[in-house]
């Protein structure tokens, strides 16, 4: 909990250097921060498009809701989205004599030619 206060101490330290004109790299060296953490932060600063001095006025929750970086959206797999409704049937078959996980790989494969390859010992 107590590193959340500091960062956040710091944070509202580099806007107030920010705002009186500092540089990116005397923000950095004051600061003794890396020149890219400063960049981020600055970066994040002027993509609100609000004065230093109204951010410093908001709570710590409010300026870190702010200043968080936009979540980067999970790169969706089609593979795994074409895998996946079958994983519950493919566990029912194996439990059947004679299924083998490279019989049911092959049949994977003859419906989705770019699916996942068989990592298994296959003989090639």
């Amino acid at each position: 909990m107590a590193n959340k206060k500091v960062s956040m101490l710091r944070i509202r330290k580099l806007i107030q250097l920010a705002s009186r004109g500092l540089s990116q790299r005397k923000i950095s060296k004051e600061m003794r921060m890396g020149r890219n953490i400063v960049s981020m932060y600055l970066e994040q600063i002027k993509r609100t498009g609000k004065p230093c001095q109204s951010l410093l006025a908001l709570d710590d929750a409010s300026l870190a809701a702010l200043l968080s970086p936009p979540a980067k959206p999970t790169p969706v797999d089609e593979r795994f989205c074409n895998l996946e409704p079958l994983l519950s049937v493919y566990a029912k078959e194996l439990k059947r004599t004679g299924v083998t996980k490279l019989l049911l790989w092959e049949e994977y494969r003859n419906d989705f030619a770019d699916g996942y390859g068989y990592t298994g010992l296959a003989p090639y």
